[in-house]
Formats: structure tokens, C-alpha cells, sequence
């Protein structure tokens, strides 16, 4: 009777999901069998389970969908699915909830790869989707794309520096999904023509706690395109990273730096 209300009105699909996850001792499989295996009910038992904690199995129950119905039908569950996962740090799952939402709008994020790591795509200063390169708050660098130089493509990130205060300073990053315990090595390419008591590097960070994982050599003065490598083991507990550009060395509110600094061709290698 729960599942022929359910499929009647699918208003009540999510208390029948989770009725049917109690009466099934948490067997999703067959709560799904009881309910039919209806877009309705794998829409329910990914909220329940995702309600429960259960990400894998809701990220399942929502895979079952059409790529037309999670972005059209049920986009904002989709979306509110998203923020959990999210939340929970489930990065993997996250990135590709991502990929399926926005995958047209040029945001197709991969595990362990780094997302137009070679900057022939747009930057937005503001409102950057997960997985996409985010800019900081701040004034200084002025941050975007130039052909004056670049590696290969058509583009290279430019960060042109002239300012006095340390809290000018913002930085550009980006969250990564990641296998959990694998080997990466961080890759990429840079000239520098910076004059500053402070140094710039590239650090990668876990995301669940803000704990450092690695951090590159501080970049040298370049004039042509050089090398930079990081290599870094993800924690067991965790499926993401965080990549940024930072500062260090502004000990003081003074912190002058003026010049600019150019990164092409940003990767990920798993080991």
C-alpha cells in the first residue's frame, strides 16, 4: 500500500523510502525492489541514504538516473545532493555530481586531474563553481589570462604585483578530487620577474582539515619557462586536495612586492 502511494503521488516517495529501508533492515536493493526501481524512488532513497550518511549507496541510487533527469526534473536535489556530499568532504562523488550538473558549461571535473590546468578556459573573479580555478579575496595580484606569454595553447596565467600591504595579497586555488593513500605528483611551469622580500610558492593542503601535505621549492627569479614539481601522498582520509598559490615571508603589515609572475600547463600525475 506505502509503495502504490508512493508511486501515485511522488510526494510521498521519501517517507516510503525510508519506511521501506527500516522494513528492509537497510537493504537498499530491496527497498528498491518493493518500491519499483522508478526515477521517483532512486530520487528518495539517494536523500534518505545521504540523510544517513550512507554516501556511497545514496551516490548510487542517484547514478541511476538520466543525465536529463538530474538536470532538469530533479536539478535541485541534484544540487542539494551536491552540498551534502560536499560538506561531507566526498570529493570524488562531489566531482562528478559536478560533471553531470555543469559538464556544459565546461566544467567536467576528473579525478585526479587538475581543471583547465592550462588556462585556455575563462577565469571567473567570482561565483566559481567547485572544482574550477577560485580567486581569493583581495587586490593584489591582479590575476587573469595573456597571450604576451605563453608555454603552449593560446593562453598563460598572468599575476601582475604592485602593492605595499600584506593584506592586499589574494591567491588562486583549486579542490581536486583525488584516490585516497595514492601518489601524485604536482607539475608545472612558471617565469618570474618579481621583486619582494616575501616568497611565492604552490602548496597542496587536505581539505577536511586545512592540514599541509606538500609545498613547492619558493619560485625564483625566471626569465624562461621553468620547471616546478611538487610530489605528495593523499591521506587515507581523504578523496580530495586543495592546490594554491601562497605567500610567505610577510611577517609585517608592510610587505611591498611589485612584477609579474606567468603559470602554464598545471597537471596532476598519479605515481
Amino acid at each position: 500500500m506505502i509503495a502504490k502511494a508512493a508511486a501515485f503521488d511522488p510526494k510521498y516517495a521519501d517517507s516510503a523510502s525510508s519506511i521501506a529501508l527500516q522494513i528492509m533492515d537497510g537493504d537498499v536493493a530491496e527497498a528498491r525492489r518493493l518500491l519499483d526501481d522508478t526515477p521517483d524512488t532512486n530520487v528518495a532513497l539517494a536523500k534518505v541514504l545521504a540523510s544517513q550518511k550512507r554516501y556511497d549507496d545514496a551516490f548510487d541510487s542517484w547514478s541511476r538516473l538520466s543525465l536529463d533527469d538530474k538536470t532538469t526534473v530533479f536539478k535541485d536535489t541534484s544540487i542539494t545532493l551536491l552540498g551534502i556530499f560536499s560538506a561531507a568532504n566526498k570529493l570524488r562523488i562531489a566531482a562528478a555530481i559536478t560533471g553531470d550538473l555543469f559538464g556544459d558549461s565546461g566544467v567536467k571535473p576528473v579525478t585526479g586531474q587538475i581543471s583547465n590546468g592550462g588556462f585556455e578556459s575563462a577565469l571567473k573573479l567570482r561565483d566559481a563553481r567547485p572544482f574550477e580555478w577560485n580567486i581569493a579575496e583581495g587586490t593584489d595580484p591582479q590575476i587573469g589570462l595573456s597571450t604576451a606569454a605563453k608555454r603552449s595553447g593560446n593562453y598563460s596565467l598572468w599575476l601582475t604585483f604592485d602593492s605595499f600591504e600584506s593584506k592586499a595579497f589574494r591567491s588562486i586555488f583549486q579542490t581536486v578530487a583525488v584516490v585516497p593513500g595514492a601518489t601524485y605528483e604536482f607539475e608545472g611551469f612558471y617565469r618570474a620577474d618579481i621583486k619582494s622580500k616575501a616568497t611565492f610558492k604552490w602548496e597542496v593542503i587536505d581539505p577536511t582539515n586545512s592540514v599541509r601535505i606538500a609545498v613547492s621549492d619558493d619560485l625564483a627569479l625566471a626569465g624562461d619557462w621553468t620547471t616546478l614539481r611538487v610530489k605528495f601522498t593523499v591521506p587515507e582520509s581523504t578523496d580530495g586536495v586543495l592546490i594554491r598559490f601562497i605567500r610567505e615571508g610577510c611577517g609585517v603589515a608592510a610587505c611591498p612586492a611589485s612584477g609579474k609572475i606567468a603559470f602554464d600547463d598545471l597537471s596532476l600525475k598519479q605515481q
